[in-house]
């Protein structure tokens, strides 16, 4: 299991099948609508949902992965990389790509608003 703001645990662990813990700070799909965004608290790792599992990920977090995860402790099961998107600001990142819902256990719920 690797913190998500620990940078050396991450680079330790690309291209190996991990557990990664963190607080997800935003949740948003890309401008084009082919990718989910998520970005983690003090962290550069990504994550990444694409189009084509975002109808069963929605389905599995009461129609709304994106809302279910932001401000929420999540723990993601899935293979270390390195973002190989078209953005080259990216470049370089840690990156977890999201396919199923059993990757995905939501440790602590985001706090409601004050």
């Amino acid at each position: 299991m690797v913190n998500a703001n620990d940078e050396a645990g991450l680079t330790a662990a690309i291209g190996k099948e991990t557990n990664v813990d963190g607080v997800v700070e935003k949740a948003e799909w890309s401008k084009s609508g082919k990718v989910m965004n998520i970005e983690f608290k003090n962290s550069q790792l990504l994550g990444a949902v694409f189009e084509r599992d975002s109808k069963a990920l929605n389905e599995a977090f009461n129609g709304d992965f994106a809302k279910a995860i932001t401000g929420a402790k999540v723990r993601i099961k899935s293979k270390l990389e390195t973002y190989g998107g078209k953005d080259k600001k990216l470049e370089g990142r840690p990156q977890i790509i999201i396919k199923k819902m059993y990757q995905v256990t939501i440790l602590e719920p985001a706090k409601p608003a004050a």
